[in-house]
């Protein structure tokens, strides 16, 4: 069945797939505004061609806020929370649109040669999420729903500026002036919730025994180095990390094309493009 993987348009249509999502999902959540009611709602609580999803943490906070959950809040949730139990943080990567900004962000930091001035342990959200859950508890209410940047620009978009606007250029300028994806990495609660999910995810990148070491993918990953840090040092292996967003950078600078997708355990899709060309390094056996 088809031809012979071929890496490099492999890579061309994998960010070719996530620009479109991105637009897709950002044009949809527009829809209102040219009249079609084919979509109503919020990245909280949305009804798309009549199926009802809600935002899992914005449920676990209503949970702890009124210290119980009902059933059709419990299964539009738990729709949500099944997909991203299959494919991890890819909300942050695909999805979110205050990522969009933010990438855009990114690429002018690198053409500015800026680096970080300020760096928080990733675990820094965690502590954030907890935070969330806790005060959600303590007044009844979801808290994070009412400061939660991607809710803001949405809402900012469908009827206008607000001072709550403020919060999104917040997040913009910490990302410009303090850290590389600060907000993303290490302060984000929903970033840490779909993050925990990641670690369950049977979808995940490979690193092939083809990798030289070369670190380009380390440097790229938005994310953090880190990440790729244990399959590049092994030459080879699985991205086991929940931060991973799929985001594919470093399928894209990859100079051997060593880097695939995994599901469950196994390389769905593989790189076999190993360059010939004169000067190629050797692959290093492992």
């Amino acid at each position: 069945m088809g031809g012979p993987f071929h890496p490099l348009r492999f890579r061309r249509h994998w960010t070719a797939a996530r620009r479109i999502v991105q637009l897709s999902v950002l044009l949809l959540f527009l829809a209102p505004l040219a009249g079609p009611r084919l979509f109503q709602g919020t990245l909280v609580s949305s009804t798309v061609f009549g199926v009802s999803l809600s935002d899992p943490l914005a449920a676990l906070q209503i949970a702890a806020g009124v210290r119980g959950l009902g059933p059709r809040l419990a299964a539009s949730a738990g729709l949500v929370l099944a997909t991203y139990l299959i494919l991890g943080r890819a909300y942050c990567g695909w999805v979110c649109p205050v990522n969009i900004i933010l990438e855009l962000i990114d690429g002018l930091r690198r053409r500015l040669g800026w680096t970080d001035r300020l760096k928080l342990p990733p675990g820094t959200k965690y502590v954030v999420l907890g935070a969330v859950l806790v005060l959600s508890f303590a007044v009844g209410l979801p808290v994070f729903e009412m400061v939660s940047p991607p809710s803001i620009l949405l809402r900012n978009l469908l009827f206008g500026a607000g001072p709550e606007l403020a919060l999104v250029v917040a997040v913009v300028l910490y990302e410009l002036l303090a850290a590389r994806r600060g907000w993303c990495r290490t302060l984000c609660p929903l970033g840490g919730f779909y993050s925990g999910l990641g670690r369950m995810s049977p979808v995940g990148l490979q690193v092939e025994r083809s990798c030289t070491g070369c670190k380009l993918c380390q440097r790229e990953c938005p994310m953090g180095e880190w990440i790729l840090r244990k399959p590049v040092e092994d030459l080879g292996g699985p991205v086991r990390s929940g931060e991973c967003t799929l985001c594919g950078e470093c399928i894209q600078v990859c100079p051997r094309r060593s880097i695939g997708v995994r599901w469950l355990g196994t390389q769905r899709w593989r790189s076999r493009g190993v360059s010939r060309r004169p000067g190629a390094l050797p692959v290093k056996e492992v």
